[in-house]
């Protein structure tokens, strides 16, 4: 499930392009980050379904198939619903701090380092 791995690697793909934006790119990154965190709740919302019904959504990936090693993600009802409060109060922390930051605050960075931890939850839920 190709969605699984988009939910996980969206997050830490706007954190990457945040970083590379310029100090004074407020709205580039505000748009950017407010992007990356709406994606992943509409995504969210779309998989709603197969969680509800029960059944858990899997993604496997070999990692080392000699050694017999595969990463796998599950997503199954109570973590759709912790994923989808990382992602829906991301999107709000977003929206807010982009009119709350001072003009002389690195706004880029900020929103580097909140997809990186919205990734890195998305990750461990």
């Amino acid at each position: 499930m190709l969605l699984l791995w988009l939910l996980i690697l969206l997050p830490f793909a706007g954190s990457l392009a945040a970083a590379f934006l310029p100090a004074q790119g407020r709205n580039a990154a505000g748009l950017l980050a407010g992007g990356v965190t709406l994606a992943s709740t509409l995504l969210l919302i779309m998989l709603y379904r197969s969680a509800a019904e029960g059944a858990a959504l899997r993604a496997d990936l070999a990692w080392l198939p000699s050694l017999g090693l595969n990463l796998s993600v599950r997503l199954d009802g109570i973590a759709w619903l912790f994923a989808f409060m990382v992602a829906a109060i991301g999107f709000l922390v977003v929206l807010y701090a982009r009119y709350y930051m001072a003009a002389t605050d690195p706004v880029p960075r900020f929103f580097s380092f909140l997809l990186g931890f919205m990734g890195s939850m998305m990750a461990l839920v």
